[in-house]
């Protein structure tokens, strides 16, 4: 079982990549070691103890934690990640044995561009998924599609266009 201060130490290391993240541009190769350093980190985590999963407490900036772990206040370098996540809707994360780091990354990208873009977490969700999503998910969303492809036999007829030869 984790306790409070394992928890408090992945959340350190999410919190410093997502900086670090911010702080170089999207397509500074600075960035690798840190998505790397981060996923050894979760994964060796993960290895060790199984899903890590996060709720973000409705009211004040703190985790709520499994297993009766007490919850984590957030203050300083936790600050901003626990806003980024709050800001994009995200109320629960979690983390599986199968994080690339890739997804990884691109957790830390997405909460941290502003404009608006990423603010609803289904969306934030599908744009991760596009990426890839492998060993994350957000608020349960069960597919970062959105949805299941349907049957092709159940897929309802269009009109067709056909090219008609010249008389």
């Amino acid at each position: 079982l984790r306790t409070a201060p394992d928890y408090t130490g992945l959340l350190l290391e999410l919190a410093r990549a997502q900086r670090g993240f911010l702080f170089y541009g999207e397509t500074d190769a600075r960035r690798r070691p840190i998505a790397e350093r981060a996923r050894r980190a979760i994964c060796s985590e993960l290895g060790r103890a199984g899903t890590i999963a996060l709720i973000l407490a409705a009211a004040g900036p703190r985790f709520l934690l499994p297993n009766d772990v007490p919850p984590i206040e957030v203050t300083g370098a936790l600050l901003d990640f626990e806003k980024a996540l709050r800001r994009h809707g995200v109320k629960q994360l979690r983390l599986a044995p199968l994080l690339t780091e890739t997804a990884l990354a691109g957790l830390f990208d997405l909460p941290g561009q502003g404009g608006g873009r990423y603010l609803n977490p289904a969306h934030l969700a599908r744009t991760l998924a596009a990426r890839d999503s492998r060993g994350i998910r957000i608020n349960d969303i069960e597919d970062g599609a959105g949805s299941s492809p349907q049957d092709l036999n159940t897929t309802p007829l269009r009109a067709r266009i056909h090219q008609l030869d010249a008389p």
